[in-house]
């Protein structure tokens, strides 16, 4: 169920007993040169949507841009500074909450906008005592977090991942290129927080610690469906 596809009467007969929502967060950025620069949220809003259908619940419209400064220097990259994104969320989640929706779990696909939104959800459970708010990355999910190590090991690297490739082979296989053709970089290059050109000076393709030519879109099916049974028990967490 997409929030953004309900008619409003039909949102205030659902909030009259019905007080979940999912709201998927991503970015566009930089993924190397084999893998779309949507992957973030796309993958993140799959996750969420298709846990709402089978909650029967709302699922808003994904939140596309990031805190993607540090990898500014790559061309298909947009970002917003977290100075820009910690209000921009405060405020959404203000208006869902204080519409009825109490219980809100945000499905992440980019590490870069944790730290705001994290922030985020505090500063607005802080005005409001009784509303439950989680972030939850839908890579980090205690059974995909071990189905990706079975899987690649530390080759899963951080950026450029085959885990999240291999989910967008799944989903979405036209916006994946050639995986082979992309350069393992080991990991721990930058031990600081990165400027706007380091990502690039130190892993030029992009990817780091990853090797994506390790990606399947069987091993996808198998990482979407763990993600989606681990949102779906977040949400039932609230």
């Amino acid at each position: 169920m997409r929030l953004d596809h309900a008619l409003g009467p039909d949102v205030a007969e659902y909030l009259k007993k019905e007080n979940r929502l999912f709201l998927p967060a991503g970015s566009v950025e930089q993924h190397g040169p084999a893998v779309a620069t949507g992957i973030d949220y796309l993958i993140a809003e799959a996750v969420a949507t298709e846990a709402a259908e089978r909650l029967d619940v709302y699922c808003a419209p994904p939140l596309c841009y990031g805190m993607s400064l540090h990898h500014a220097s790559f061309p298909g990259t947009a970002s917003v500074r977290p100075s820009v994104y910690l209000p921009l969320v405060v405020d959404l989640l203000t208006f869902f909450v204080d519409q009825g929706f109490s219980k809100i779990v945000v499905v992440n696909g980019h590490g870069g906008n944790l730290p705001s939104l994290t922030a985020a959800a505090g500063e607005v459970a802080y005005d409001r005592p009784g509303v439950r708010l989680k972030i939850q990355n839908w890579y980090q999910g205690e059974a995909v977090a071990a189905r990706l190590a079975e899987a690649f090991a530390d080759r899963e690297g951080s950026h450029a991942t085959p885990g999240e490739t291999s989910v967008l082979m799944y989903l979405r296989p036209e916006l994946v290129g050639e995986v082979g053709a992309v350069e393992y970089a080991e990991p721990g290059r930058i031990t600081w927080v990165p400027g706007p050109g380091d990502l690039r000076e130190h892993y030029p393709q992009g990817a780091i610690g990853a090797d994506p030519s390790l990606a399947s879109a069987e091993i996808g099916a198998e990482l979407f469906e763990l993600a989606v049974e681990g949102v779906m028990e977040a949400m039932a967490a609230l």
